[in-house]
């Protein structure tokens, strides 16, 4: 068996590499933009998946409700704070709601065929929406969610401020009815730190822009010394949900309901072990 000599080792070599070099620079570049993380950007509709409840005023029971019962969850992509991830134990979580805001919610990627506001649309037998504030890798992969199950009339996804890429928010305007009229929801979760004070500031805005009654609910990374929030919660009209039952602060609480227009008669919260939060939920009748 003759071995090539060094010199046409070398050319050889020389060869290899230059027509590998473009697919390593190609294979680089697709996982880069691939692994770079992108704003969902807005959008709106007037369907949920897994139901269209456009037409479900007709029903009596729908238009003739008089109390509206709202959850707030940040569901910490179903992970307990034992490290175990499970679904099911978030869905027990989410019964008798008739809005339930989702925080932290996955999307489908290639170990899960589909988002996790649907798995949990489907486990609660209840229409969903899914609310991403980012893509990554060719698709929605990270955000809020929502499960109802009262008359949704539309829905709105607004952008929030955001000045770098790993923190893409988002808040989801939803309108729905009390008694025949229109109430609207907004939820979001808001930025642990860096962009928070401009986000904070724009969901106030908006909360305070539209018309009343409407509900402010979600995960806003800031407790109630934050002077922004404290400025809100001081306002004539502007209900703190679970603060105006138990006036007794909890320490770091940061999951809020918050609302104009809206008598509260009952709120609490739930901590069953399905996540690092608790789910906070409020009930509400027209004042």
């Amino acid at each position: 068996m003759t071995l090539p000599s060094p010199r046409r080792s070398g050319r050889l070599a020389r060869v290899l590499g230059f027509c590998l070099l473009p697919v390593v620079l190609l294979g680089a570049t697709i996982y880069w933009q691939g692994d770079r993380r992108v704003s969902s950007g807005p959008a709106t509709g007037t369907v949920l998946n897994g139901g269209d409840l456009r037409n479900a005023g007709t029903d009596p029971s729908a238009t003739e409700r008089t109390r509206l019962r709202i959850a707030t969850f940040n569901i910490h992509s179903g992970i307990g704070p034992d490290g175990v991830y499970d679904l099911q134990r978030t869905a027990d979580c989410l019964d008798n709601f008739d809005l339930a805001g989702l925080n932290e919610v996955r999307g489908q990627n290639f170990s899960r065929d589909a988002n996790q506001a649907e798995l949990l649309g489907k486990l609660c037998k209840s229409p969903w929406l899914f609310v991403p504030t980012e893509r990554r890798w060719w698709r929605d992969d990270f955000g809020n969610g929502l499960l109802a199950k009262v008359p949704v009339r539309s829905w709105m996804r607004i952008p929030l401020p955001c000045s770098r890429d790993k923190g893409f928010r988002n808040v989801l305007l939803v309108t729905t009815e009390l008694a025949g009229k229109p109430v609207r929801l907004l939820h979001t979760h808001l930025d642990r730190s860096h962009d928070r004070e401009p986000q904070l500031q724009a969901v106030i805005g908006l909360f305070l822009a539209v018309a009343e009654p409407v509900i402010l609910t979600g995960d806003l990374n800031t407790t109630a010394d934050d002077p922004q929030l404290k400025e809100l919660l001081d306002r004539p009209g502007v209900v703190d949900a679970y603060g105006e039952h138990f006036p007794e602060e909890v320490p770091g609480r940061i999951d809020w309901i918050i609302a104009r227009g809206l008598r509260c008669t009952a709120a609490g919260r739930r901590e069953q072990g399905a996540s690092d939060h608790p789910l906070v939920w409020a009930e509400f009748e027209r004042e």
